[in-house]
């Protein structure tokens, strides 16, 4: 058989020196440091994709808008004047503020307007127009980094 041994324990030294496996204080600073520069690098980035998504928002819900006033024109004659009229079976934007539906000639025009007023990460009010012919961009404000699509066009060859 054979024969337990018995370890003999480390000296004081080396049970010190294991015993201290944290980190200094020098360190721990150096990390956040760090972290502090990549955050300032990322959060521009961070604000812009934030604010793409709730632009987005917007022409998601005029481009129902604009196919629910051809749908009231095909049914009607003419475009509806309010959007209570209308099928359009969706929430009202959370970010945007809903202007008055607006033609001076209702068989043949609409005009639509959502307006961003809150603060939204250094782009300011803003906004987006569309009418019969869809987005109206001589008649928004909106940014072009903001508008879906603009970005992939830009980089297309």
């Amino acid at each position: 058989m054979e024969s337990l041994s018995v370890l003999a324990p480390l000296p004081r030294a080396a049970r010190a020196a294991s015993a201290s496996r944290g980190f200094s204080l020098a360190e721990l600073s150096v990390v956040l440091a760090v972290l502090g520069c990549f955050l300032s690098m990322g959060l521009p980035r961070v604000q812009l994709l934030s604010e793409q998504a709730r632009a987005s928002e917007a022409f998601v819900y005029l481009s129902h808008v604009a196919k629910a006033q051809e749908r009231h024109r095909a049914w009607c004659g003419e475009y509806a004047r309010r959007l209570e009229d209308l099928d359009l079976g969706m929430a009202t934007p959370r970010w945007f503020v809903i202007g008055e539906a607006f033609s001076l000639d209702w068989e043949r025009r609409w005009s639509l307007r959502l307006i961003r007023r809150e603060p939204n990460g250094g782009h300011g009010p803003y906004t987006v127009v569309f009418s019969e012919r869809g987005f109206q961009r001589d008649r928004s404000t909106v940014a072009g980094t903001l508008v879906p699509g603009a970005a992939v066009s830009s980089r297309a060859p």
